[in-house]
């Protein structure tokens, strides 16, 4: 493997060191985490020490370890960064290890691969993300430094189909392109329109209410009819207690009461009759009134003097 002399002093450990001064003692400590890593070939921790360190304390030693490490990985364009980013830090502070970070950013910098984002459709809210990160709009269009390998592309936006896709950049100067198609507006739900008034209540037809009200006044006239037949029931009572039944009847008030006992139950059982009619009616409006098709059930009734019934027959 070609290195640079400071580079290949890596393993003696004198190279990269961080320099004197205020130093971070979490960043330090992950710092020569990574060197004793890198020592003993573990390169993926090693990077990913140097890597923590970096984001605690930058400093121009940890970049260019952090550059070696991913050279050494195939990151080409992650350590090209990695050595761009030691060469600025070194300038700001006169370290005369600039110069090394500049020759190792030089080398990489021919085998950088590029990939190009294509929006052919950019639709307001549009987000694209590459590898989970998001990409600013400003990038668009423009070839980007990446690190060979498999990258994931995805493109969202409100009201639009999720859309991704896989694109495998080659090392070594390639210059993938990923071109994000419009995107699929998603169907707007309809919206069911809302009945008319009055159509909430369309169970009860105007033939039913007009059977609910008959039925009522069917259940009055019977309620009625039960009223006036205790009464009749009590003057009979009352007036078959002077005149026993079988017994000629001398009272004259006696007699009177149980006629007129006799007239209130004529009236009960008249009232009755109208109210099972009533009752009827009503019952039968219901199911003729029905919104649905359907064949209501048929309803009988028997009246008598002394009794009354209402039967229905049919399925519910």
């Amino acid at each position: 493997m070609r290195c640079g002399v400071i580079a290949c002093l890596l393993y003696a450990g004198v190279v990269y060191a961080q320099p004197a001064g205020e130093v971070n003692p979490e960043a330090e400590k992950l710092f020569r985490d990574g060197r004793a890593l890198l020592k003993d070939g573990n390169t993926a921790a090693a990077c990913d020490a140097f890597t923590a360190s970096a984001k605690l304390g930058p400093s121009v030693g940890t970049f260019l370890n952090l550059g070696d490490c991913r050279a050494r990985r195939g990151e080409v364009a992650t350590a090209w960064a990695a050595f761009v980013e030691a060469g600025r830090l070194a300038g700001k502070v006169g370290d005369p290890r600039k110069a090394e970070a500049d020759r190792r950013a030089a080398e990489l910098e021919p085998q950088l691969s590029y990939l190009t984002i294509e929006v052919a459709s950019p639709v307001p809210g549009l987000t694209i993300v590459r590898d989970d990160v998001a990409i600013d709009a400003t990038v668009w269009q423009q070839p980007t430094a990446i690190d060979p390998g498999a990258h994931t592309v995805v493109a969202t936006a409100p009201g639009f189909d999720k859309w991704a896709m896989k694109i495998d950049v080659a090392p070594n100067g390639d210059k993938a392109v990923a071109h994000v198609p419009a995107l699929h507006a998603q169907p707007i739900a309809a919206v069911p329109a809302r009945p008319a008034a009055g159509r909430a209540t369309d169970r009860f037809t105007t033939t039913r209410i007009i059977g609910v009200a008959s039925a009522g006044v069917g259940v009055a006239a019977l309620a009625g009819s039960l009223v006036l037949a205790i009464n009749a029931k009590g003057i009979e009572d009352d007036a078959r207690a002077t005149c026993p039944t079988g017994k000629p009847c001398t009272d004259l008030g006696a007699s009177q009461e149980s006629e007129r006992a006799v007239t209130r139950a004529n009236i009960a059982t008249i009232v009755g009759a109208g109210g099972i009619v009533a009752l009827t009616a009503g019952v039968t409006l219901w199911f003729l009134g029905r919104p649905r098709e359907g064949t209501p059930p048929p309803v009988a009734a028997t009246v008598t003097r002394d009794s009354f019934a209402v039967s229905l027959a049919g399925r519910f």
